[in-house]
């Protein structure tokens, strides 16, 4: 799913930015990022997945509230 070629079509508008410049922002995340990193990361974990993933996610999330970012 998603829109083909579209990293391609907005690589040359990407910013390196810090987190801090989105405080007060609402932001909309593609979670297949997260995804796969969570994926990799719990290679060698042996307990339940779902909630590594589930705990991966919060940790993502509430490190952006600190920023007061909401997530959609």
């Amino acid at each position: 799913m998603g829109i083909k070629r579209l990293y391609q079509n907005l690589r040359a508008d990407f910013k390196n930015r810090p987190v801090s410049d989105l405080t007060g922002q609402k932001i909309a995340i593609d979670t297949m990022g997260w995804i796969y990193q969570a994926y990799f990361s719990m290679m060698e974990y042996s307990g339940d997945t779902n909630m590594f993933i589930l705990r991966y996610f919060e940790r993502k999330v509430n490190a952006l509230k600190k920023f007061d970012i909401e997530v959609l």
